[in-house]
């Protein structure tokens, strides 16, 4: 009896869950019948637990109401991902001194299928919302007053954003509000033009298929809103805004034991200094670009050539790549237009005990890039310098990474604007250690 009232309840169970598999139902119901028919039972009980029975698989005949209703359930569309990365950074500016400070950036997104060929999500990010570039709290900072230190760390949403993949064009996707910028990049270090940490605001669509065997091309093009200021106007009664046009064909080819990517990027911003009332946006965002008292001297239409070959070398991926920027708005620009990089890495850290060594040589002339959205890894800023960056990054485990890497700068053009916390020096060092989590 026993036994008969225990399989009885686990069949109860299972038809009021709208996720049970039908094997799993029918495999419940003969056990239930088969105990049914061993069992000294009442023939009240024997008619009720036969009604059960035919209860049972009826529900596994009828269409899935119930579990296609849980299969579209909050958490079976969603999927989330977080990082966490602890730094220890030291600066070095000659005749500056040095400076060192533990920095930590945490991020979480979720990402959710939302059905009809779209999905969105969000992102949140660690950092001062102000600096679109910078998404790390300093520990033990301040803000001058004293009595603030050991102040919590400040949250931002980074990324915000809808996509939409239509099933009749394969491959084909457009993604509005606030996103990442999804352009092939070099692999070696990659944010000469557009910084990683960087979120545009705007829509972008893209197109992906496969030429031929082994040969992928990506297209990509968007309009992003850069800056806005809605309380002011140009003269002709317009808002004032700065806007930019950014596409890039990308074909990435994977052949026997190597693999190559060829892409050409373009970057059109608009006017970066409109006729407003407040004259002094957006060009007190500028770090290095050459500028007058409110204006850019150059504007930006900057082309972005990048190549890379990877193949096997003593039984680990050797990457050689290599970059070219041309800004065609600067005219021959006085301080420059262009920009170069060629660099290596070696090893790979794709499983625990994985380890990698790189290496890239750079020169970014000061009117080649846009500043404002150009990275901010070297001291000496977005454009204006020479340089070299070099590291080393071991997989610790599956979730645990560590690199220290160092990045040393010396002015292209010494005496111009290198940013507000180098002036005049020529000359900078810095040098990181790292370890990054994924949850």
């Amino acid at each position: 009896m026993r036994c008969v009232l225990w399989v009885g309840l686990i069949g109860i169970a299972l038809l009021g869950s709208g996720s049970a598999m039908a094997g799993e139902l029918e495999k419940a119901t003969n056990t239930l019948e088969q105990s049914l028919a061993n069992e000294q039972v009442s023939p009240e009980l024997r008619e009720a637990l036969n009604g059960l029975i035919d209860a049972i698989r009826s529900s596994s005949d009828a269409p899935a109401v119930s579990a296609s209703v849980d299969s579209g359930s909050f958490w079976d569309r969603v999927k989330g991902s977080a990082d966490l990365r602890l730094r220890h950074e030291h600066d070095g500016i000659r005749g500056k001194g040095n400076r060192d400070r533990e920095r930590v950036r945490l991020r979480f997104g979720i990402k959710a299928d939302l059905g009809e060929e779209f999905e969105a999500g969000f992102r949140l990010r660690t950092g001062n919302p102000m600096d679109p570039r910078s998404p790390y709290h300093n520990f033990g900072s301040t803000d001058g007053a004293g009595d603030d230190s050991l102040q919590s760390l400040e949250f931002n949403i980074d990324r915000a954003w809808l996509k939409y993949r239509p099933s009749s064009i394969p491959g084909t996707w457009v993604t509005a509000g606030k996103f990442d910028h999804p352009f092939a990049k070099n692999p070696v270090y990659g944010e000469l033009v557009w910084d990683d940490d960087v979120n545009p605001e705007g829509v972008v669509a893209g197109y992906g298929f496969e030429a031929s065997e082994g040969l992928n091309i990506n297209l990509v093009a968007g309009q992003y809103l850069l800056f806005a200021d809605d309380s002011t106007s140009t003269t002709d009664g317009s808002d004032a805004e700065l806007t930019a046009f950014v596409a890039q064909a990308a074909a990435n080819y994977k052949g026997d034991g190597f693999k190559a990517l060829a892409a050409l990027g373009w970057y059109r911003y608009g006017d970066t200094s409109p006729d407003m009332n407040n004259a002094a946006l957006p060009v007190s965002n500028d770090i290095s670009n050459s500028t007058t008292a409110a204006d850019f001297v150059a504007d930006f239409h900057i082309l972005n050539p990048i190549a890379a070959l990877t193949f096997d070398f003593g039984g680990q991926p050797l990457t050689i790549s290599g970059e070219y920027i041309l800004n065609t708005g600067a005219d021959g620009a006085a301080n420059g237009d262009e920009g170069f990089a060629i660099g290596t890495s070696y090893g790979s850290t794709g499983s625990p005990g994985g380890w990698k060594v790189f290496y890239q040589w750079q020169r970014v002339q000061q009117d080649a890039v846009f500043s404002p959205y150009s990275q901010d890894d070297f001291l000496l800023d977005g454009s204006n310098f020479k340089g070299h960056v070099y590291g080393v990054k071991y997989k610790l485990s599956k979730r645990i990474g560590l690199r220290a890497w160092g990045l040393t700068s010396i002015a292209e053009n010494s005496g111009a604007n290198h940013g507000p916390n180098v002036p005049d020096e020529d000359y900078s060092t810095r040098l990181r250690f790292e370890v990054d989590a994924k949850f």
